[in-house]
């Protein structure tokens, strides 16, 4: 098992042993309320993107189906670009192909059905159940530039053009998992696909 030490006061080491996330929900809340956990690794030339929480659960029907979807996970970009995150514990089965899919699902009818109302409503919803403005959350965002004008529009001519991002997010990546990703990324041209490792550690002992 992997450890981490973390050196503490008087020289002291405290021994940080891999934890389980007792639920999917913990991952979940932990990605939305920190997306750098996923952005980090995926700077191009110096710039590390920056993503904005939209909604948790959000709603994606099935066409003529009683069943009710919803991603995991709704971030934006700066640049109006959707990342649908699917969160799954190692411990799912469905985290190898289930999951893909269940995104590519959630994918094809997000493009087809949610508009650049709906995602700036779920977007309203979100942020106000924080007590938060939304339009000054979204201005704080794009650094008060005018891109504000039309975001939710550009948003949406993104989806139906395919220009997503579509995340796997788990404690534990299978490889069979990463091998679906990496194909479907070098067949896709304007979505990118990729899986992200989110590990938990906890305090184990202390030692010297």
């Amino acid at each position: 098992m992997n450890h981490i030490y973390l050196a503490g006061a008087g020289g002291r080491l405290v021994r940080m042993s891999e934890q389980p996330f007792e639920a999917e929900a913990d991952l979940e809340t932990l990605l939305a309320e920190h997306p750098e956990l996923i952005t980090d690794d995926l700077g191009d030339g110096g710039r590390r993107p920056r993503w904005l929480l939209v909604s948790r659960q959000a709603r994606v029907d099935a066409d003529g189906s009683t069943k009710r979807w919803a991603v995991d996970i709704l971030f934006i970009d700066e640049d109006a670009i959707p990342a649908l995150v699917e969160v799954k514990r190692s411990s799912n089965t469905e985290l190898r192909r289930g999951a893909v899919a269940q995104i590519l699902d959630y994918a094809a009818h997000a493009a087809q059905h949610w508009s650049a109302e709906s995602l700036q409503a779920n977007f309203a919803a979100t942020w106000r159940g924080r007590n938060r403005d939304p339009n000054e959350v979204l201005d704080e965002f794009l650094a008060g530039t005018e891109l504000t004008e039309g975001f939710w529009q550009r948003a949406h001519t993104n989806l139906r053009a395919g220009r997503i991002r579509l995340v796997f997010a788990a404690d534990e990546v299978p490889t069979g998992l990463r091998r679906v990703v990496g194909f479907l990324s070098r067949q896709m041209r304007a979505a990118s696909v990729f899986a992200v490792e989110v590990k938990r550690f906890g305090a184990d002992e202390v030692g010297r």
